[in-house]
C-alpha cells in the first residue's frame, strides 16, 4: 500500500462524497460501547470485539470498561436502558479516540481532544494521539498551548484566515 501525503494537495481535488464518508462527528449513541466505537452493529463477533478492545486499550479506556458487568456490550447512557453507563467528559473523549483508532484513516481532525481532561490525563492522551497516529495527517484544533510543541506546523486562524504558519519552536510567539 502506498503511503499518501496530503500536505501539498489542493483540497478541491478531493472527492467530497468519499471525504465526508470518512468524517466522524463525535456523538454518543444509546447503544453498546462496541457499537459506539465501531459505528455499526457487531457483524463478526470475534473480529469486531478484537478491533474494539484493541482501540480501547490504545486510548486508555479498556481498564474502565473491564469493570463494567457487560464490558463492551454495556449500553452507553441511561436514556433507553436504566442499566446504561454514563461516562465523564474525559472518558467520552477517550471513546472518541477509540472510534478513530478502530478505523484506518489517512487524515484525522481532532477538535479540542482533551478539553474535558485534567492536566495529567491531557498529557497522557496527547502522547497517545501523537504515537498512535504517527505517519497520518493529523490536524488538531486547540486553544491549549501545551499541545503545540508536539506538532510539525502550527497554523493560527483568526476570523477565518490563516494569520500565521510556524514550526512548533516559533509557535510560542503568538
Amino acid at each position: 500500500m502506498t503511503k499518501k501525503h496530503y500536505h501539498d494537495t489542493d483540497l478541491s481535488t478531493f472527492d467530497k462524497v468519499t471525504f465526508r464518508f470518512h468524517v466522524q462527528d463525535f456523538q454518543i449513541y444509546s447503544v453498546t460501547i462496541a457499537e459506539n466505537v465501531l459505528m455499526r452493529e457487531i457483524q463478526n463477533k470475534q473480529e469486531d470485539e478484537k478491533i474494539v478492545w484493541d482501540a480501547l486499550e490504545k486510548c486508555g479506556l479498556a481498564d474502565k470498561i473491564r469493570t463494567l458487568p457487560n464490558q463492551i456490550h454495556t449500553i452507553l447512557t441511561n436514556e433507553f436502558d436504566t442499566d446504561g453507563v454514563l461516562f465523564s467528559g474525559g472518558e467520552l473523549q477517550k471513546l472518541a479516540l477509540a472510534r478513530v483508532l478502530a478505523k484506518n484513516y489517512d487524515i484525522v481532525i481532532l477538535d479540542e481532544p482533551s478539553s474535558a481532561m485534567d492536566p495529567v490525563s491531557e498529557s497522557d492522551i496527547l502522547g497517545r494521539i501523537i504515537t498512535l497516529l504517527k505517519g497520518k495527517t493529523l490536524i488538531v484544533i486547540t486553544h491549549r498551548m501545551s499541545f503545540l510543541e508536539k506538532f510539525d506546523r502550527v497554523y493560527v486562524i483568526q476570523n477565518g484566515t490563516i494569520t500565521s504558519n510556524e514550526n512548533h519552536q516559533d509557535a510560542g510567539n503568538f
